[in-house]
């Protein structure tokens, strides 16, 4: 069925409430990158928001329904994936805990298999302080905030915006996790701080450590963003894309170039 096609009734708690959260892949060559990541974030964010698949429903299910639907669609060889999850609607109009999902394959974007040579612009979004709860990690379907910093970012020409948390701290970006280099130590915000729970994030942390890189997890205030030698965004579909500006502030790519050429380039090319 193609995407004009879909019919979602208008009692959808997702549609109505953004009941719900979601996940973002990409797909190589016919491999879901980071899959494992990513359904246990799926299955972790499913737990917090108290909503459950069918018993029959699992991580080996889901993989091979999206593998049939790429596969179908033609996407196999490069994609992205984009799999919403969102509460189903009770008789007994109880809010209940059955889950609903819909599973969506789109073509790649052929400029996220490479580092941007050029950097990003950016400008600090102050109209949406992002709590810092048990729910702030979870890609949630109730979108508001970063829809806002998005529409702001694109009035004031920029690629993207920072939002920042309710400490007016650095949280992340409409749709990636932020990092920055200072003082030759990569930080970047715990997930007490309110950013998402990122999949590449996870992966570069990991590189960090086999890499035996420095790297720190913490609060990072507006000033530190400012005054940072590097920032750099990442999420599982662009992987990283280097930040040349913010306000007056400019930025080099040097730990940005070299994290993407061992960590990330390998993977995007398969």
């Amino acid at each position: 069925m193609i995407s004009d096609q879909v019919n979602i009734p208008l009692d959808n708690r997702s549609f109505r409430y953004g009941d719900g959260c979601f996940e973002t892949m990409k797909m190589v060559k016919g491999k879901l990158l980071f899959h494992q990541y990513h359904f246990e974030r799926l299955f972790r964010s499913l737990e917090r928001l108290k909503l459950r698949f069918s018993q029959n429903i699992d991580s080996n299910e889901l993989l091979r329904q999206i593998n049939e639907l790429a596969e179908s669609n033609g996407h196999s060889g490069f994609a992205r994936i984009r799999f919403t999850i969102y509460r189903q609607v009770e008789k007994t109009q109880k809010i209940g805990n059955k889950a609903g999902y819909l599973i969506e394959t789109m073509a790649g974007d052929e400029a996220t298999k490479h580092f941007n040579e050029q950097g990003l612009q950016l400008g600090i979004y102050k109209d949406v302080q992002k709590s810092c709860d048990l729910f702030s990690a979870i890609k949630s379907n109730n979108y508001l905030p970063y829809t806002m910093a998005k529409i702001w970012a694109n009035e004031q020409q920029f690629d993207d915006s920072i939002v920042c948390n309710s400490f007016g701290r650095v949280a992340d970006s409409t749709i990636a996790n932020i990092f920055i280099v200072d003082d030759g130590i990569i930080k970047t915000p715990p997930l007490s701080e309110g950013c998402i729970s990122g999949v590449m994030r996870r992966h570069l942390m990991a590189c960090f450590k086999s890499e035996d890189l420095p790297f720190k997890e913490e609060p990072i205030t507006i000033d530190q963003l400012l005054n940072a030698a590097e920032v750099f965004l990442t999420n599982a579909i662009i992987g990283i894309k280097w930040v040349a500006k913010i306000d007056k502030s400019e930025y080099t790519n040097v730990i940005s170039a070299m994290l993407f050429e061992n960590c990330i380039k390998h993977l995007f090319s398969r």
